[in-house]
């Protein structure tokens, strides 16, 4: 049987090389090519059957590469839960079937193999605030004497009240 033709058959297969792909679980060396994209249900359902590890590595290949995947809009309300709270920096969570959020977690905060992506931890978000002129300015002279950027400074200074 053809290697393409075993892909196309084999959801595990499928699921594997994606994960692979994506820097998530080693694999051989063997290169195959994995799907452009694999139903959601599909790895739960591996991962509750017969490959724990896809449960463990599912929420942080959803949180960096989403559009590999299909069934986003019918996601399981867990699943959707612990997205959330990876995504917001949650340190507790609701568990993956056997999987406990922490190792979750761990997952989505590891750095991932192909450096197009930034795990959860480094990925920045937007957030807007109204500033008087005079805060305005004592930021940004605060930036330029530091060499550092406006929004380094105020990470800066949230660390340190921490």
């Amino acid at each position: 049987m053809a290697v393409t033709t075993l892909l196309q058959s084999d959801p595990y297969l499928q699921v594997g090389t994606l994960f692979q792909e994506l820097g998530l679980l080693a694999g051989t060396s063997q290169t195959i090519t994995a799907p452009k994209r694999v139903a959601i249900d599909t790895v739960l359902e591996l991962g509750i059957k017969t490959e724990p590890r896809f449960l463990s590595v599912l929420p942080a290949a959803l949180l960096s590469a989403p559009d590999r995947f299909t069934g986003l809009k019918n996601i399981d309300p867990t699943l959707q839960e612990i997205l959330t709270r990876l995504r917001d920096g949650y340190l507790e969570g609701p568990a993956l079937g056997p999987i406990p959020f922490a190792e979750l977690r761990r997952w989505a905060e590891s750095s991932l193999s192909d450096r197009r992506r930034k795990p959860v931890a480094l990925k920045k978000r937007g957030k807007s605030f109204r500033l008087t002129p005079r805060a305005l300015r004592r930021l940004k002279e605060l930036s330029e004497k530091r060499g550092l950027t406006e929004t380094e400074i105020i990470e800066e200074l949230l660390q340190r009240s921490s």
